[in-house]
């Protein structure tokens, strides 16, 4: 089990990561221009944005599902959980934006490749809490994540922190299962 958890940090960890000397940018707007790594897709993730990006949506929340998990190994850190919740908010708001996130069959598209991802996290719900943390520290959200709904939405600005999610706004609701 442990090499199955290993193997789920190494298929979502960013390559260009571990050898990039560029500054840390929080802000897309400040981001240089993509990386060929940022356009990595993970293995067995839909190749199409509106679909990626509901994937990622699932992805991200079930990461975010296992912190809470593991809170008597890694506590919660409070600006993390708000930095995804806004990812969260702004993967909606992509998908909602793209013609196929207005039809009920792209709703229900949406909706199965959120679970997908979210199951990415299985194994992680079931073992050990120091493993599960370990697991947990090692992930990183795919940058192509980032682009794709950035791209399907039309804006740049689609994560940018504002008062409302910083002050009790839609990002900052429940975490959890992927939302139907």
């Amino acid at each position: 089990m442990a090499a199955t958890l290993l193997a789920l940090a190494l298929l979502f960890a960013d390559p260009a990561a571990a050898t990039s000397d560029a500054p840390v940018s929080t802000r897309a707007a400040d981001a240089a221009p993509p990386s060929p790594a940022a356009d990595i897709l993970p293995q067995g993730a839909p190749a199409d944005d509106f679909g990626f990006v509901a994937w990622c949506y699932g992805v991200l929340s079930g990461h975010m599902d296992l912190a809470e998990r593991v809170q008597d190994k890694l506590p919660l850190d409070e600006a993390q959980t708000k930095i995804g919740r806004a990812y969260l908010a702004g993967y909606e708001t992509a998908l909602d934006a793209a013609p196929e996130g207005k039809t009920e069959a792209g709703r229900k598209r949406a909706m199965a490749e959120r679970e997908d991802g979210w199951k990415k996290w299985d194994e992680a719900r079931k073992v050990d809490h120091q493993l599960a943390a370990d697991s947990y520290l090692a992930w990183q959200l795919p940058p192509r994540c980032e682009h794709a709904a950035q791209r399907l939405a039309g804006r740049k600005d689609i994560f940018r922190l504002n008062a409302s999610v910083e002050h009790g706004g839609e990002a900052d609701g429940p975490v959890g299962r992927p939302k139907s």
